[in-house]
Order: C-alpha cells, then sequence, then structure tokens
C-alpha cells in the first residue's frame, strides 16, 4: 500500500517513537517489498526518481532518477 506524504518519509520504532526521517519535507510516496522501502518522488515528473531504503538500518541503497522506470535492486 501506498500514501502521500508531504514531508519526507519518517520511520518509526515498535514503541511508536520516530527512529529516522529522509528526504526532508519531499512529497513522496513509500511501498515495501520483500523487506525494502521504496519512496517514489511525485514532483519530477515526467522524469521518475525512487530511492530504495533499508528500513531496518536507514540506509539508503539506491537512489535515482531516470525518464524510463527501471527496477532497482541492491546489488549482491
Amino acid at each position: 500500500m501506498a500514501s502521500w506524504c508531504r514531508s519526507g518519509l519518517s520511520v518509526y520504532g515498535l514503541d511508536g517513537h520516530p527512529s529516522l526521517h529522509l528526504f526532508g519535507s519531499a512529497q513522496v510516496s513509500v511501498t515495501t517489498a520483500d523487506g525494502l522501502a521504496y519512496a517514489w518522488f511525485s514532483f519530477l515528473l515526467p522524469t521518475h526518481r525512487v530511492a530504495v531504503i533499508d528500513p531496518t538500518t536507514g540506509a539508503v541503497l539506491d537512489d535515482r532518477s531516470t525518464q524510463i522506470l527501471e527496477l532497482l535492486a541492491p546489488s549482491s
């Protein structure tokens, strides 16, 4: 499930307290799959920007913009 947020991406711990904030106040849509979070930036259309985040560490594994939507996966 994705939702639009006008204040970047905030990650919360199981106790409900914020543990991480990324991307400032950028408008992003976030989806999750296979243990990763994908932040889609809406303000760059027709260019697509997506960041891949490891939600357990807060590490941004990849962040790129492209005219053609690409599948992003962390390097092995």
